[in-house]
C-alpha cells in the first residue's frame, strides 16, 4: 500500500474513506513492526489527499492516530489550518481517524464543537442578513436571468418551490 501510495496517489487517494481507519488503528499495534508498518503506510496515505492546503499537518495526523494523547494536539493543530483549496474526500477521510478519536472523547468533542461554533460566528460576522418574501425572491431570480426567465414552464415550477 506504501509503494501504491507512491506510483498512484489519486487512486489511492479516492480510496482512503475506506483505507485511513482500518490502518490508523493498526498505528497502535502492540507488534513494533506491525506498528512501524503502519506508521509508514499511514504517512504515505495521507500524502495522497491532494491538498497542499492539509499537507504540513499530516504529520500531525499521522502521530495522532497513533496515540489519543496526541489527539488534542492534532485537533488544534487542525484549527488553525486555513483551507483555500475545496476540502474533498480524500482530505476529509485523511482526518478520519482524528476527527472519530475527537468526537469519542467527551472533553475533546466539546472543545471541537466549541472551535467550530467560534469559527462560524466569526465567518458569519459583518454578514448581512436581509429577509426577503417569497414574490420578492422570484423577481430577483428572473432579474438576474433576464429574458431566460420568461415563458418558460420549468423555471415557473422551480419558482413555485421558493
Amino acid at each position: 500500500l506504501t509503494d501504491l501510495a507512491a506510483r498512484a496517489p489519486k487512486t489511492v487517494g479516492h480510496a482512503l474513506v475506506i483505507l485511513a481507519m482500518p490502518v490508523a488503528e493498526l498505528t497502535c499495534d502492540i507488534k513494533k513492526e506491525v506498528k512501524e508498518a503502519a506508521v509508514t503506510c499511514m504517512t504515505a496515505i495521507c500524502s495522497c489527499t491532494g491538498n497542499k492546503d492539509l499537507e504540513p499537518f499530516l504529520p500531525f495526523v499521522v502521530k495522532a492516530a497513533q496515540s489519543l494523547t496526541n489527539t488534542h494536539e492534532c485537533v488544534e493543530k487542525l484549527a488553525g489550518c486555513i483551507f483555500v483549496q475545496n476540502v474533498e474526500a480524500p482530505a476529509l477521510a485523511a482526518m478520519l481517524p482524528v476527527l472519530s478519536r475527537g468526537l469519542n472523547d467527551k472533553s475533546e468533542a466539546s472543545a471541537m464543537a466549541d472551535r467550530a461554533l467560534k469559527t462560524l460566528q466569526k465567518s458569519g460576522e459583518g454578514a448581512e442578513v436581509k429577509t426577503v418574501t417569497q414574490d420578492q425572491a422570484v423577481a430577483i431570480v428572473k432579474g438576474a436571468l433576464g429574458d431566460k426567465a420568461t415563458g418558460d414552464e420549468a423555471f415557473e415550477a422551480v419558482m413555485r418551490h421558493v
